[in-house]
């Protein structure tokens, strides 16, 4: 079956000419622009930044964490010895503040995850993303917003951290050319097996083979810089990221028009400024919903819906966090990324258009 796939594993033309190089330069992307006087620290992923930052703070330390989110960070949480606190989501699926205020004294440490790029002020001064907080850590890669293969980073907004973070930052190295090449062919394996026609004749399939209620603990991941392709493809894509913003933008509005007219759809987020890379909506029968598009080359999936058999390895007790549960059970993600094509996002408005799960 050709099926056009939910997540961005497409690079730009320019980008994808960094990925086939054979060295690339060794340069930090230029993020000055949208973080003024703060200092900036890359790592091959953003779970190893959040691990160097909870290396900070006493081991055993009780972390708050929502449910819905990436597994990679209750992960990060345990490996750092640390005790997982789960704390409830609202109905736009970002921690709920009235379920913080209950629990608040119980824990150590916060983490905030801002859902599918929609913001939650936890002061409500209305900041910016990121600019809050002891710490931020951000994600760029497949799937992402911007797609630049893999790679996350920190900034340190408490200056009070910044010193012994530069110290542990000193330790971390570039990996080797070998590990280079190979992750590059890695990588263009991963793009091929992401787009069409590869991705439903063969992809799909696989995955779909996977037990989605089984689950391993990751390996502890070493933490280094991020690849040096990686950092090239990143400020590349910086540089358009604020056509790709504004792409999204008008596709999310149309999306959004067409789920407004359907009242077998509700949107789950909207706020002007979020990201639109994806959207969440509630379906009173998400199968019913995915099988729909999926027969007609469109997927939509359920965004961490496998979250719910893994945070019962991470301490979470059935009831611990009501609307979550749910929630998770209704919840479908549709795409608007920026390379999504303008012909198949068409064909995705006719579907919403026109289902009904009767």
């Amino acid at each position: 079956m050709l099926l056009y796939p939910r997540l961005n594993y497409k690079l730009s033309t320019k980008s994808y000419l960094k990925l086939l190089q054979p060295v690339n330069k060794r340069k930090e992307p230029d993020l000055s622009n949208f973080f003024p006087e703060k200092e900036i620290f890359f790592y091959n992923h953003a779970r190893c930044g959040l691990s160097e930052i909870l290396k900070l703070f006493r081991k055993n330390s009780i972390i708050g964490v929502q449910p819905f989110t990436c597994p990679t960070v209750f992960e990060a949480i345990q490996q750092a010895e640390d005790q997982l606190y789960f704390i409830d989501i609202n109905s736009s699926l970002v921690i709920d503040i009235e379920a913080l205020k209950i629990h608040k004294d119980k824990i150590d440490i916060l983490i905030v995850t801002h859902t599918f790029g929609f913001s939650i002020n936890i002061d409500e001064n209305g900041s910016l993303a990121g600019t809050k907080g002891d710490f931020a850590i951000f994600s760029f890669g497949f799937g992402k917003f911007p797609n630049a293969v893999s790679g996350g980073y920190v900034l340190v907004n408490n200056k009070n951290y910044l010193d012994i973070f530069k110290e542990n930052y000193c330790f971390i190295k570039y990996p080797n050319y070998l590990k280079e090449i190979f992750f590059k062919c890695q990588s263009i394996m991963q793009i091929l097996m992401n787009t069409c026609p590869f991705y439903g004749l063969l992809t799909r399939k696989i995955k779909n083979k996977k037990n989605k209620k089984q689950y391993k603990l990751s390996k502890k991941e070493k933490i280094n810089y991020p690849y040096r392709f990686c950092m090239d493809i990143f400020s590349s894509e910086l540089k358009k990221i604020a056509c790709y913003f504004e792409k999204q933008k008008e596709f999310s509005g149309n999306i959004i028009k067409a789920i407004e007219k359907n009242p077998q759809i509700t949107l789950m987020q909207y706020d002007f400024e979020m990201n639109n890379f994806m959207l969440a909506a509630e379906v009173e029968k998400p199968y019913k919903f995915i099988t729909f598009a999926k027969i007609r080359g469109i997927e939509i999936g359920q965004h961490f819906y496998k979250s719910k058999y893994i945070i019962p390895y991470f301490g979470y007790k059935k009831g611990d966090c009501p609307t979550y549960e749910k929630i998770i059970e209704k919840m479908v993600t549709i795409p608007c990324h920026y390379n999504y094509s303008p012909k198949k996002h068409r064909q995705l408005l006719s579907i919403i258009n026109s289902f009904k799960h009767e």
